[in-house]
């Protein structure tokens, strides 16, 4: 048997259902050694996630496990899938786990091959506390967009596939997100595959009057509509890396809108709507509807309304969104417009009226069938009815080519009861197409961590009225708040305010220094004028780039570019997400047979994920505290677990349930009434294999109004309930009948057997207790002539493999091949994707600096001091570790250089630091250098080379030249830290 670094087989027995099999394979290094006698961890499985968010159906489902090697420890693993109530697959196997290896455990189930189903696992170690065990959700799928669960992209910053495979990786396995919407993506929202232009900014075009794709390396990028810099490399990588992880990629356009000097883009003017108030000689300067952004820079910018129904233009912009798909890899699209309805009109370019919101129907089948002849199997297409289905009876059709509906709902429509109308009415329209809301929680609103205007400091001269600050206009004034930031990251500071005159800006300070926008430029709050100085704006924010936890003091001073205007401060928020709320958005929706649009990527992993706070996605003026990312994985995952029941079944309206606790009649309503629980029976009679449940949502509102946009109070926990429902048949027809409850807010999903006793055709059951929303489902079993799954019924045998990792560009022959696959079984070091290393390419001083804090186990206690590794940079803990340790220093100038390719002599002052912190025996650093380029070597590096040779680190190259000046490759970086770990017994 092998140590750590070996790899080695197991053989293990498992038990299996008749319908499923499982295998185990180590992503890492543990072995089945005898155990060492460390006291366990208390919790020894961290985390189980599926690989993919999604598994096609006869698709092996991997489930990746996390366990705590803090300590060496045995155990015997259990593994168990259930779906719903049914155990359809389950394995025992015996561990033995190392302390500092890989925290890594691969499982492969290969499910049923049904098609759309949702399976429960669950995973604990025999003899741990009953509680203490972990669950994941597989969803096997052959489409998506039967049970949706939408994400988003909105950031494209410049960053590295890796980068942006995390991102994606983290929403795909760990909420679970099947889809993305990626907003705002485009170059030009007539064209939105960034081309080629001349040095005027028109398009070139091929011999086929076609436009022409500019290229895309890390270095491409253009700014979009609002000014924003964007790098189209990343949009592609980001497209990849969903795609890889079973989500698809939806590119966002705007159904009807061509940018400024569209005609230089082949658009025609006669396409265009036009105010109804035009004349005959109508023009698009001076007639056509639009938007213009004249505060962008460099240029001001604009959009202009084209007709959906004009054919032209369906041809048009439709072969753009073909070019989108075929240079970008999107898998569909997804039309946006601004929100109309059937009885507006515009003028067209002939002076017709255009009741344009008719025609709906035209431009998404028109994008439909173009997309799907230039690729069937990327033809995905979805329409957002804003506010709602009711003004577009072209749009919720079955005849409509849209592949699910997708509705922003605002605030003329914030109660729970206009969310159940849309829903039901939508889907009753559509033929039962899955149903998306995007639904802005805490929209312009001052959620968070509030400090009001009474606890406001250094203040004079101005006046305090109770809990406001009045007259903050004069120059010089300053108002502090001292806060207490409870994470460390990006912080979002929102001010209650008002402004009855123009609009002013602050100058923002913390704790006494000038603080830093976004973009490194001295920050300064705007405050936008409000309708008079008693209407308080809860809008007014700012993005400070990182503040560490702990205490704070946050200062506006009115200084000479702050402008005229007084504003009045009522308080200040430490912008947070309020939790309550979106845990009752989400489950009201799940209940109404819907999901929700709301996690996307941060621009930068560590700040992730954000969530929506507006319909413009970059805003985040709020942002998730870890303990509710925790609380929405459990509600993502309970989603695709459950699916089956939340989004296939349909609501029975005429269906009653009565709760009662502590002998009292608890107030109910069916439509989320303020001060109830609110109930949803939902039915099965049409959902194949699954007709003989019945489902009953119950929903916390008790202490809660009925608009689900605000934030909410955490609900009271009600105990010991008894929930009676009719449910239209005897005892003596359903002798096999079952209760079970399941929730989000317990057990890790898992469901729980409930008692009831029967009353005639009348259950009262017994709930334990319901926080936010528990689901109740009712197993009538043998009820319709149905039977129970059958239970695990054999014994099998299969082989454990560790993880050993492969590349097609490493050969064994491949110099450094045993370096590569030693680092990437280690985890110390990744592909450029999961077939491909990439030996050759070049190495930055940043991920230099990172992989030998990786391979030496440092760990940071602070930032580094450089100006340009900015704190939540993916980089910034490894360099952080590698500047503590002596291993880095800067470039000068408080530099680090993170993004500058590392040369061969940098690397070796590096690895030369490293070798002496690890302690790794004496360098020959008096040895003579025999490279014919010895003297090209710098004086600062020499030492540092005589060193890397002399103890076998570094070697030179076949041409007897040591190249000093020459930019590592990664080939080269593996084989000289396997080097350093060899020479170390690292």
């Amino acid at each position: 048997m092998r140590t750590k670094k070996a790899i080695a087989y197991f053989c293990m027995l498992l038990m299996l259902a008749q319908t499923g099999t499982i295998g185990y394979g180590w992503a890492g290094t543990a072995s089945a050694a005898a155990a060492a006698a460390d006291t366990p961890p208390e919790h020894r499985i961290t985390k189980m996630v599926p690989s993919k968010a999604r598994f096609a159906p006869g698709e092996s489902a991997e489930l990746l496990l996390t366990l705590d090697q803090s300590a060496d420890w045995s155990g015997k693993l259990h593994l168990q899938i259930y779906q719903l109530n049914n155990l359809v697959a389950e394995g025992v196997k015996d561990l033995t786990v190392q302390k500092d290896g890989s925290a890594g455990l691969k499982v492969d189930w290969t499910p049923p091959t049904a098609d759309f189903k949702g399976y429960m696992a669950k995973a604990w170690i025999e003899g741990a506390a009953a509680d203490d065990y972990v669950t994941a959700a597989v969803d096997v799928s052959s489409d998506w967009t039967h049970f949706p669960r939408y994400g988003y992209v909105a950031d494209f910053p410049k960053e590295t596939a890796e980068e942006s495979d995390a991102k994606l990786q983290e929403l795909s396995q760990e909420y679970y997100l099947n889809a993305y919407q990626f907003y705002d993506w485009m170059w030009r929202h007539d064209v939105s595959v960034y081309s080629k232009t001349d040095k005027n900014g028109k398009p070139l075009l091929d011999a086929n009057g076609r436009f022409i794709t500019a290229p895309v390396d890390e270095n491409s990028s253009y700014t979009d509509l609002l000014g924003r810099l964007l790098y189209p490399l990343t949009v592609k990588q980001s497209v990849s890396a969903a795609q890889k992880y079973g989500s698809a990629a939806m590119a966002y356009e705007m159904n009807y809108a061509a940018r400024e000097n569209y005609q230089d883009f082949g658009v025609k003017p006669e396409w265009g709507l036009y105010n109804k108030t035009a004349t005959e000689s109508r023009t698009p300067q001076k007639d056509q509807v639009g938007f213009n952004f004249d505060g962008v820079k460099p240029h001001p910018t604009a959009l202009y309304l084209q007709d959906p129904g004009n054919p032209q233009w369906q041809s048009y912009i439709t072969q753009q969104y073909v070019r989108a798909i075929n240079d970008y890899g999107f898998d569909g699209i997804h039309l946006d417009q601004w929100g109309t309805n059937d009885n507006d009109y515009l003028l067209g370019h002939d002076g017709t009226k255009r009741y344009y919101a008719k025609d709906f129907d035209k431009i998404i089948n028109a994008t439909k069938d173009a997309i799907k002849a230039n690729n069937a199997n990327k033809s995905h297409v979805t329409f957002n009815m804003v506010g709602g289905n009711k003004g577009y009876s072209a749009v919720p059709n079955p005849n409509t080519k849209t592949d699910f509906d997708y509705s922003e709902i605002w605030q003329d429509q914030d109660k729970y009861k206009d969310l159940q109308q849309v829903v039901n009415e939508t889907r009753e329209a559509d033929g039962g197409k899955a149903m998306v809301i995007a639904g802005y929680m805490n929209y312009k609103q001052a959620a968070g961590v509030q400090y009001n205007g009474s606890e406001a400091k250094a203040v004079p001269p101005l006046v305090l009225d109770k809990d406001t600050i009045l007259d903050f206009g004069h120059l010089n004034d300053t108002v502090s708040f001292d806060v207490d930031v409870p994470q460390s990251g990006e912080t979002s500071l929102i001010y209650t305010y008002s402004n009855g005159g123009t609009g002013t800006s602050r100058a923002v300070y913390i704790d006494g220094t000038r603080a830093a926008d976004l973009n490194g430029e001295p920050a300064r709050i705007y405050f936008s004028p409000t309708d008079n100085s008693s209407s308080y704006s809860q809008d007014g924010y700012f993005i400070v780039p990182h503040l560490n936890a702990g205490k704070h003091r946050v200062t506006l001073k009115m200084d000479e570019e702050s402008g005229n205007g007084s504003v009045n401060i009522r308080g200040l928020t430490l912008g947070y997400f309020n939790e309550p709320s979106l845990r009752l958005m989400d489950a009201g929706l799940a209940a109404l047979g819907a999901t929700h649009i709301e996690i996307g990527t941060a621009e930068n992993f560590e700040e992730g994920p954000n969530m929506l706070a507006h319909e413009y996605y970059p805003n985040r003026s709020k942002k998730l505290l870890e303990s509710t990312k925790e609380t929405m994985k459990e509600y993502y995952k309970f989603s695709a677990a459950y699916e089956n029941l939340l989004f296939d079944s349909k609501a029975d309206l005429t269906a009653s349930v009565e709760v009662e606790a502590g002998g009292g009649r608890l107030a109910t309503s069916s439509s989320g009434a303020q001060d109830t629980i609110w109930t949803t029976v939902r039915k099965n009679r049409s959902n194949a294999g699954f007709e003989r449940y019945d489902v009953l949502h119950l929903i916390n509102l008790l202490n809660n109004d009925d608009n689900w946009r605000n934030a909410a109070n955490e609900p009271v926990l009600q105990n010991n309930l008894k929930v009676t429902y009719d449910i239209g048949i005897s005892k003596e027809a359903a002798p096999n009948l079952k209760v079970y409850a399941a929730s989000p807010d317990t057990h890790h999903g898992m469901p729980e057997e409930l008692r009831y006793t029967w009353n005639g055709t009348r259950l009262t059951i017994d709930l334990p207790s319901l926080k936010y929303w528990t689901m109740i489902y009712i197993d009538k079993a043998d009820s319709a002539g149905d039977t129970a799954s059958a239970g695990p019924s054999h014994l099998s045998s299969f082989a454990m493999l560790a993880n050993d990792k492969s590349y097609f560009d490493v050969a064994p022959s491949h110099w450094a091949y045993q370096a590569i696959t030693s680092l990437t079984a280690k985890h110390v070091i990744n592909g450029m994707t999961d077939t491909t290393f990439v030996p050759s390419a070049k190495v930055t001083r940043a991920q230099f600096a990172a992989l030998l804090a990786r391979a030496l186990h440092l760990q940071s206690t602070g930032q580094a001091p450089f100006q340009d590794v900015k704190a939540g940079a993916w980089y910034s803990s490894g360099v952080a570790a590698a500047y503590e340790a002596g291993i880095i220093a800067g470039r000068g100038a408080g530099k680090f250089a993170p993004n500058a390719a590392i040369t061969r002599q940098e690397m070796a002052v590096m690895l030369a630091k490293a070798l002496e912190r690890a302690d790794g025996g004496g360098a020959a650093s008096g040895r003579e250098l025999t490279f014919r380029d010895r003297g090209h070597i710098a004086a600062w590096a020499l030492p540092a080379v005589q060193s890397v040779i002399g103890t076998g680190l570094m070697a030179g190259q076949a041409d007897g030249r040591f190249a000093p000046a020459q930019t590592a490759t990664r080939a080269e970086a593996a084989q000289a830290i396997a080097n350093l770990l060899n020479k170390t017994a690292n």
